[in-house]
């Protein structure tokens, strides 16, 4: 247990890190068409590869249980019970966080090309803060301690 979350917390800061790295400098190359970037190619390549790796871990965890890939198949569908362990979660959710994440793309792009990637991650990381904030209020719920580290 104790290995799992320290390897997953390494993976998670190393993979992070490296993130912030190839998009101040794809930024940067990219400076005029940097909403553009934002909002519509990095949107679809950060889907594209959280299904990759989601796929293979479930297809690894499959393999391992010996379960049919269909299995592993209907566990992406937002039609499955398996998808959440709280049952089929509401698509109208999908759609608000998904326009809620596009207006955030949109108008943090462009004045990301003029602040230095040191900055970017202070700046990124008081989102954490909004969020505790705004669910106190709205939702009428506490965060916890692994939530206040991002996790």
């Amino acid at each position: 247990g104790t290995v799992l979350v320290a390897g997953v917390f390494l993976t998670y800061v190393v993979t992070k890190a490296l993130d912030r790295v190839f998009i101040y400098r794809v930024r940067k190359s990219m400076a005029q068409y940097s909403t553009i970037l934002m909002s519509v190619y990095w949107p679809a390549g950060v889907c594209l590869a959280c299904f990759c790796f989601l796929f293979v871990l479930k297809s690894g965890q499959a393999l391992y249980r010996r379960e049919p890939m269909s299995k592993v198949l209907s566990w992406f569908s937002p039609f499955s019970e398996e998808a959440s362990r709280q049952g089929r979660v509401p698509q109208t959710w999908f759609i608000l966080i998904g326009f809620l994440d596009q207006i955030n793309a949109t108008f943090s792009s462009p004045p990301s090309v003029f602040i230095p990637v040191v900055l970017q991650m202070p700046l990124n990381n008081t989102v954490v803060l909004w969020v505790a904030v705004i669910s106190y209020f709205y939702l009428k719920t506490r965060f916890k301690a692994v939530h206040y580290a991002g996790i």
